[in-house]
């Protein structure tokens, strides 16, 4: 038996690239599966190598109903500038669920971006309280810009953007080309602080490292915050106040709090999103924001580039590597 998987490159994968709106749909769909008990999907594993804050992660899963199996392998390494515009590199490889055999071979950033920001797209569609109105941003990476369209689109009440990050020239950037691409203004700011007071939803998406830079005394009563970038930008008093936590990767939290003793504890009400999935409505808090955590499970990741995948064999793209 030949094994000559397909290799597809960042320019396949992008081309390749459902709409967002279809990914959320089959995002919502995996958690749903794996609510039943049809996926397998442990803790990321992975290595620390001596470079300062870079790892090397592991993230295999399997899905039953869809038979999807595959592997994501990413690295991280701020500040390498191995690869420009980005401090990751990672890829899929999938297998095939009745041999074992490796049959794909994927870039894997782009749709990192992609399912990630399909995560905080359902998780504000589930958890979202009232008419959202504003949003503010924290960062302006890729996944920003992946998220905000699919938002606006999806919540057309949203007439108000606030955009900061670390570097003044990248967030008025940013909000030139968002303002253009969604009709909605974004306004770029000078702090944290002017982006999260009285915004209705809060995108956080900075890199690893900083100590915490946004501060829970600002935000509005019942605010939902997404943080893309886990628990690293929020202080402890924000973790305190947060009324409920939503998230997909729960022992991945519990670990961080647990190597942090000095850290506030996880809020005492927690849903899942696979249950959100499922249809099971969040725990009521009133008066409370909201904290959802997508952690980026590779569930998510085996089941876009199975998807990917199918199109590239039905349209000829990609080249195959023979390796035995």
């Amino acid at each position: 038996m030949a094994i000559d998987p397909l290799v597809l490159g960042r320019r396949d994968v992008e081309d390749l690239m459902p709409p967002l709106t279809d990914i959320v749909d089959m995002v919502e769909g995996v958690y749903r599966e794996a609510s039943e008990g049809l996926a397998d999907v442990p803790t990321k594993i992975g290595v620390r190598p001596d470079r300062p804050l870079s790892f090397l992660h592991a993230m295999p899963a399997w899905l039953g109903g869809r038979r999807e199996l595959g592997m994501k392998w990413v690295s991280y390494y701020p500040g390498s500038g191995a690869v420009p515009d980005s401090d990751a590199t990672a890829l899929m490889i999938l297998n095939d669920p009745d041999t074992g055999v490796p049959v794909a071979i994927l870039e894997g950033m782009h749709f990192t971006n992609a399912r990630t920001a399909a995560s905080g797209i359902f998780a504000v569609a589930c958890l979202v309280r009232g008419t959202p109105e504003s949003v503010g941003l924290i960062g302006c990476g890729g996944l920003q810009a992946w998220t905000l369209p699919e938002l606006l689109r999806r919540f057309p009440s949203i007439r108000d953007v606030q955009v900061t990050s670390r570097r003044r020239e990248s967030r008025a950037r940013f909000a030139e080309d968002q303002s253009k691409e969604t009709g909605v203004t974004v306004t770029a700011v000078d702090t944290v602080q002017e982006a999260v007071e009285g915004a209705d939803i809060v995108l956080s998406a900075i890199p690893q490292g900083p100590p915490p830079i946004a501060q829970g005394m600002w935000l509005m009563p019942e605010a939902l915050v997404i943080a893309f970038d886990i628990l690293g930008t929020w202080d402890d008093a924000a973790l305190a106040r947060f009324g409920l936590l939503a998230t997909d990767g729960l022992p991945r939290l519990q670990n961080i709090i647990a190597t942090q003793p000095d850290s506030a504890a996880l809020p005492a009400q927690i849903v899942q999103f696979e249950d959100l999935a499922s249809g099971h409505p969040a725990p009521s808090c009133p008066g409370l924001p909201i904290l959802a955590v997508p952690t980026g499970v590779a569930t998510l990741d085996v089941a876009l580039a199975w998807e990917i995948y199918r199109r590239a064999e039905a349209a000829g793209r990609g080249q195959r590597l023979t390796l035995l």
